[in-house]
């Protein structure tokens, strides 16, 4: 491929339709302040994931009052921590058992809200 043609297709992705897109992208990112590697994680949120962009997952190991561990690491459940299941629908703190896999938000050093992943 030629030096020519290298600097057409360049051009066009800067002056096409493409181009129109990638800097409308990240314009929007710029204006919230993110970063172009963080926009997979808005994309691929579902009504079964925590609302913050900082979501994990893992496996409840134990549980002992407002503590919590899940893959060896111990946090605590906020006060009013929101408990729900992949469809949104309430659970409760009696839904965290160990073996239980659950994707979580921790705000604060503390969880705000988990999600429990229902067996299929």
């Amino acid at each position: 491929m030629s030096n020519h043609t290298v600097a057409q297709r360049t051009r066009f992705v800067v002056d096409g339709w493409l181009g129109n897109v990638l800097l409308a992208v990240f314009a929007l990112l710029v204006a919230q302040g993110g970063s172009v590697g963080a926009l997979h994680e808005g994309w691929a949120q579902t009504a079964g994931s925590p609302s913050g962009v900082n979501a994990m997952q893992g496996e409840i190991t134990a549980r002992q009052g407002n503590q919590i561990r899940i893959n060896s690491q111990t946090y605590v459940l906020h006060q009013q921590v929101i408990v729900k299941d992949e469809e949104g629908r309430p659970r409760s703190l009696a839904d965290l058992t160990p073996g239980t896999m659950v994707t979580f938000q921790v705000k604060q050093g503390q969880i705000s809200e988990i999600v429990v992943m229902m067996p299929r």
